[in-house]
Parts: C-alpha cells; structure tokens; sequence
C-alpha cells in the first residue's frame, strides 16, 4: 500500500480541523500570529472571493475574537508549488474587502510553509506571519496521545518528502522520466516525453505543435507550465485571468502554469497514477491554449 502523502488541500484541511478541535492548536497559533489571548470563533476552507474585479481563493479564512474586535485571519498554505502572480497582494485585497464589509475590524495573512520554502519567499512579500510546517510538526510531537503523534508524524513525512524532492538523485530522476514516457505512449498517446535526466522539468512534446511553444512537468514546482518564445510571450494577458492558469510572466518570462499535485522522484509512478492524470489534463489544456495563443493575428 503506498504511503499517505500530503498534498496542500491536506494542509489546509489539516489546519482547518485543528482549529476546530479542542487540542489547543487555535491557542497557540493565535500567539504564533501576534493575536494572543484571542478565542477562536469560526473557520471556513477554499473561500473565493473578489476584489478589484479579480476573483481569488483563500486556502482557510478564520475568525477570531479578542476584547469584542473580530479578527480575520487569511491563510495560505505551500508545500512546494510557486507562488500565483502577486498572490500576497491579492491576499490583502480580499483582506481589506472584509473589512470593507464590516466583516472583521483586523486581519492577519499568514503563510504556512516547509522552512526551506519559507527561505525563498520574497522580502517584498508582506506576510504578517510566515510559520513554519516544522513548527507545526515540533508542537504537536510535544503533545501526548495517538492523535497528535499521528499529526507530527504525517507532517514529518511531508517535510521529507520535500526534502527528497529538492535533492533527488539523477538516477531517480531519470527513472521517473522514463515511467512518465512510457506511461504516456501508452495512456495519452497524442503527448511523448524523451527520457532524461534533467530535473528542470519534464519536457511534453504534441503533434503539431506550434513554433515557439514548450510544455513541462515542473515536478518540483506541482506545475506544468507552457512556455513561449517570441511574439508569443505579449499575448499571456489576454488568457491569465481564465480560471485554474497562472500567469508566472513575472517569475519567468513567458510562462503559464497549472499547479498539479506533488509527486515523489523515488515513488513509482504506478502509485502516483493520480497525479500523473491530472498532469496529462493540464498538458491537454495547455495545448489547447498554445493552439489558441499561436492563432493570434
């Protein structure tokens, strides 16, 4: 049986019952986000919302309360996946929305991450506070009783899990290429894959494929990104506001991505058959996207 392995709507629902449980979880990240002495009031998970006519999604929204003030606390978790295009500025925006709405009277954005990650976010990036998932795992392996244990060991697993992915050996890499080829000719025959070595990403070729067009399985990333030359590059405005792409423009000139769930270099594929069909589906709108883009005038 293959191993359980957290994926980041895991950690939002991880975090979303915890603050729901009477484990003193609520109590300690009100300290840990400079509200302490706050009661936890109510929490919600994935709540999309709009602000400046741009739609977003927060991974938890909770409230809290303090001295009769409500406070809003606006979550995102990571484990490895990029960031979405000024995905901390909109934060605030829908932050101030609530406030707007009368809603809550303050509110904290917290991004919940792997350390290592935590390392990588940039200094313009204005967090109020970003907690780490091994403080997380810390506090609950200080705790008695199966439930904890089980929490610190699971979140343990995901931080090595991380770990093994940043760090895997080529020969991981290479193997994994060459399942995800295989698995292709097979089951998604209108895509190929050339085994490599490479890390960077997995590179998926398609019939007909436009000039100045490149799609890959950026598995360290949980993307899949199409990747433009050219002329190509100018016209990513006109598709980035369409539900489930991000525009990763900014990050790395000419680019789209779909975030996917995380996979392992090690695992076979074979235990990973969920995440490589919602890979295969991301390349599938991918394409049809560069089909879309290369037919500009």
């Amino acid at each position: 049986m293959a191993p359980f392995k957290m994926q980041e709507r895991d950690v939002d629902l991880f975090i979303l019952e915890e603050l729901h449980a009477d484990s003193g979880f609520a109590d300690w990240l009100a300290a840990r986000i400079g509200i302490e002495g706050a009661t936890f009031s109510d929490a919600a998970h994935s709540v999309s919302a709009k602000a400046n006519a741009k739609w977003g999604e927060t991974d938890v929204l909770a409230y809290f309360d303090k001295a009769g003030a409500r406070i809003a606390v606006l979550i995102e978790d990571k484990i490895s996946a990029r960031f979405a295009d000024a995905q901390c500025d909109r934060y605030h925006e829908r932050a101030n929305e609530l406030l707007g709405e009368g809603l809550a009277v303050e509110y904290k954005l917290v991004l919940i991450a792997p350390d290592t990650y935590l390392s990588s976010v940039p200094k313009s990036d204005t967090w109020h506070c970003q907690l780490a998932i091994d403080d997380i795992a810390s506090w609950f392996a200080q705790k008695n009783g199966s439930h904890a244990n089980w929490r610190a060991s699971a979140l343990q697993s995901c931080l090595e899990n991380v770990s093994k992915i940043m760090s895997a050996p080529k020969i991981e890499v290479k193997n994994f290429s060459e399942e995800f080829s295989n698995f292709l000719r097979s089951n998604a025959p209108e895509f190929s894959h050339d085994p490599t070595g490479d890390a960077y990403g997995l590179s998926v070729k398609w019939v007909n494929r436009p000039t100045g067009f490149s799609i890959f399985w950026k598995v360290s990333q949980d993307l899949v990104d199409l990747e433009m030359m050219g002329d190509h590059r100018s016209r990513i405005g006109t598709l980035k506001d369409k539900v489930g792409l991000v525009d990763r423009s900014k990050a790395s000139t000419g680019m789209l991505g779909i975030p996917v769930k995380t996979a392992s270099w090690g695992q076979p594929l074979s235990e990973q058959l969920d995440v490589v069909n919602e890979v295969v589906a991301a390349c599938q709108r991918l394409r049809l996207v560069a089909l879309e883009l290369a037919a500009m005038p």
